[in-house]
C-alpha cells in the first residue's frame, strides 16, 4: 500500500491514504471473522451481522451528510445493494469451503476490473508505481499461497508415530 500511495513532500500521508491503509486491515479483519463464523452461522445470518454492522457504522456519517436521492438515484443504490448482497453471500460461500490463502489471489482480480473501470469511467491510467505496489500485493499473496500448500502436504507426508507392542 505505501508503495501505491508514495507519501512524499510536506504532508506526507494524508487522510484518504490513511483511509486506504486502515480499510485494507479491516477487510482482512472482515475475511478472519468471516471464515470463523462460517463454520459456526449460516451465510444468511453472517450476511445479516454484515449488514447490521455497517449500518451502525455509517448512521452517524448519514446523519451528517443525508442528502436525499432522486428516484434514479434510489434506483441504482437498491440494485447497488442486491449485487453487493449477492456477491458477499457467494464470498461467504467461498470462505466457508476453502482456505482464505488460497481465495486471496482469486480476490485480486478486482484490481484487474478498477483498472478497466478507471479507465472507462474516469479516463485515468494508473501511476507506474501502482502496478509496482499490486506486483508486490499479489506476489505475497502468491507466496503465502504456496507456502501454506507446502505445510499443508508436508503434515500429510508425516507418517504416523508407532504404538509399542509388548
Amino acid at each position: 500500500m505505501l508503495i501505491i500511495l508514495w507519501p512524499h513532500g510536506e504532508g506526507g500521508m494524508n487522510i484518504y491514504g490513511l483511509a486506504s491503509i486502515g480499510s485494507a486491515g479491516m477487510v482482512a479483519v472482515v475475511v478472519v471473522l468471516i471464515r470463523k463464523l462460517s463454520q459456526l452461522d449460516r451465510p444468511v445470518t453472517i450476511l445479516s451481522y454484515q449488514a447490521v454492522g455497517v449500518g451502525l457504522l455509517m448512521f452517524g456519517p448519514m446523519l451528517w451528510f443525508w442528502k436525499t436521492p432522486t428516484p434514479w438515484e434510489a434506483g441504482l443504490l437498491v440494485l447497488i445493494g442486491a449485487i453487493s448482497a449477492a456477491g458477499q453471500f457467494i464470498n461467504i460461500l467461498a470462505l466457508r469451503a476453502g482456505e482464505a490463502s488460497a481465495l486471496a489471489p482469486l480476490d485480486f482480480t478486482r484490481l484487474v476490473f478498477a483498472l478497466g473501470l478507471g479507465l472507462a469511467v474516469f479516463g485515468e491510467w494508473p501511476a507506474n508505481r501502482v502496478f509496482l505496489g499490486a506486483a508486490v500485493v499479489v506476489g505475497a499473496a502468491l507466496y503465502t499461497l504456496h507456502r501454506e500448500r507446502r505445510r499443508r502436504s508436508a503434515k500429510r507426508n508425516v507418517p504416523a508415530p508407532q504404538r509399542e507392542t509388548g
